[in-house]
């Protein structure tokens, strides 16, 4: 490499390095909860009930079982596009694909989420794997495009060996 290729190579990546220089990523959830846990003895129980119910994360996947405030949250959007009785049908349809765990990747198809997007990169740009209301959200609107309902999903799923929809 010449001279000046190294110096316009300095100059192609110099605003990448000034970004990634600056760049601070975030503290989870799970961290403030452990330092509040050593520094705040008075609140123990509090603290404790709140480690209870947030999602065990797998840092090295984005992987969490969906807790059941994610749930909630999930099922509050599924009844705007669906009455209650769909709600079983989607329930098992997304059991059945990704266990209700955000994140979840299939080995042998790469499919992705909890309602296993394949490609993965169907999901909304700029949400991230993990994220199981935007997972669920998808794997809705792709239901009521290509099924009309949960019924109708859950049912083709039903009729294919192995099982896919």
């Amino acid at each position: 490499m010449t001279g000046r290729e190294k110096l316009y190579s300095i100059i192609y990546f110099m605003p990448l390095i000034l970004l990634l220089s600056i760049y601070k990523p975030p503290q989870s959830r799970q961290i403030d909860i452990i330092l509040a846990d050593t520094t705040q003895a008075t609140k123990a129980p509090e603290i404790i009930q709140q480690a209870q119910t947030a999602p065990a994360l797998d840092i090295r996947t984005g992987r969490h079982e969906t807790t059941n405030d994610e749930r909630a949250i999930i099922k509050t959007n599924f009844l705007t596009r669906w009455d209650e009785s769909h709600w079983p049908a989607f329930e098992q349809l997304i059991q059945n694909e990704s266990g209700w765990t955000a994140g979840n990747i299939n080995k042998s198809s790469g499919a992705c989420g909890l309602g296993q997007a394949l490609p993965c990169s169907k999901y909304i740009q700029g949400a991230e794997l993990g994220d199981a209301i935007n997972e669920a959200n998808w794997a809705m609107d792709y239901i009521l495009i290509r099924y009309k309902t949960p019924k109708n999903a859950y049912n083709f799923w039903l009729s294919k060996h192995p099982h896919w929809y």
